[in-house]
């Protein structure tokens, strides 16, 4: 069972879930499982994604 935003899902499995309410990036469509970046409200899947739809400034690695 999982609540987000005040409704509350119950699935049988992890991809049923993610493919329900898992962000998805901005750039290629990609379901974003693990840690993914957001600016101004659009969520990337990776730093590459963001630069390639211009966001500038993000780094996913030290």
């Amino acid at each position: 069972m999982l609540t987000l935003g005040g409704k509350t899902y119950t699935f049988d499995s992890f991809e049923c879930a993610i493919h329900l309410l898992a962000p998805v990036c901005g750039h290629c469509g990609c379901r974003i499982i693990g840690h993914g970046q957001e600016v101004d409200g659009r969520f990337f899947c990776c730093v590459h994604c963001a630069e390639t739809d211009g966001v500038v400034g993000l780094r996913d690695r030290l």
